[in-house]
């Protein structure tokens, strides 16, 4: 019964972070939408402006050095957006900057598991190991799950995702995400969730922000940690029970920088 709800809320919580980065919702997406438009219009103008500008004022030594440095920043471009790794139960993503360990008895879950978990109507892609550029690159708006790993309590899990929204800089993009979570699941009045905390947190050299929230009367806990990072957010999901808290907590503390 305790595996059945934790996996029933999980299958929820995760429907809800699809429809919020994906832009499911109608009136979310119309609103979101256009301030993304908007950004990567004046982003562009500017650009275009700059670059003129450039143009016109660069010399010939300047020419070559710009060249060399757009090489530099087309193959660091190139190095970008991956998914992770395991060696045993540890999980590395050099392009996150991350890496952690589960404990022993712990359940890497698999391909088919987390899509079942998921939801046939889910637009998602599982990290299998062999994924293709053009599949990643073909992404926008949908959600890939780098790994969903079940802790020893057979209930509790934490679980990686990512959605990409394109190329923009915008600077609160993780708020607005996170925000977006809260409000969905909050309206979720069947779940009872509650809201505890909101802070930010370093895991790995690294800022998130992390929201805690309580479900169906404090028998579940989530906490998600969020970060934006080139066109890309970033949702570390745990679910957990009580007692299973510290474990979580352990696997969190010991993120070490990738």
């Amino acid at each position: 019964m305790k595996k059945r709800v934790l996996c029933m809320m999980m299958a929820a919580a995760v429907a809800m972070s699809t429809a919020a980065c994906g832009g499911t919702a109608e009136e979310k997406t119309t609103a979101e939408e256009t301030a993304i438009e908007e950004t990567k219009e004046e982003q562009t103008e500017a650009e275009t402006t700059e670059e003129e500008t450039t143009e016109e004022e660069t010399t010939e030594e300047e020419t070559t050095e710009e060249e060399t440095a757009d090489d530099e920043e087309a193959g660091s471009a190139e190095e970008g957006f991956s998914l992770g790794s395991w060696d045993g139960l540890t999980f590395t993503n050099n392009w996150l900057g991350i890496s952690l360990t589960f404990p022993e008895g712990s359940s890497i879950g698999t391909e088919e598991e987390i899509r079942e978990l998921v939801g046939t109507g889910q637009e998602v892609m599982v990290n299998s190991g062999n994924y293709t550029e053009e599949e990643l690159e073909s992404t926008e708006g949908e959600s890939i799950y780098d790994f969903l790993v079940t802790l020893p309590d057979g209930g509790s899990n934490l679980q990686l995702m990512y959605t990409y929204l394109g190329e923009i800089d915008l600077e609160d993009i993780a708020d607005l995400y996170m925000e977006e979570i809260k409000s969905q699941l909050l309206a979720l009045d069947s779940m009872e969730y509650e809201l505890l905390d909101e802070e930010d947190v370093e895991l790995g050299g690294q800022t998130f922000k992390k929201m805690s929230l309580t479900a169906m009367g404090g028998v579940m806990y989530q906490d998600y940690y969020c970060i934006a990072k080139d066109g890309y957010v970033a949702n570390l999901i745990g679910s957990y029970i009580g007692d299973s808290q510290d474990v979580m907590d352990e696997i969190i503390d010991g993120i070490t920088g990738a």
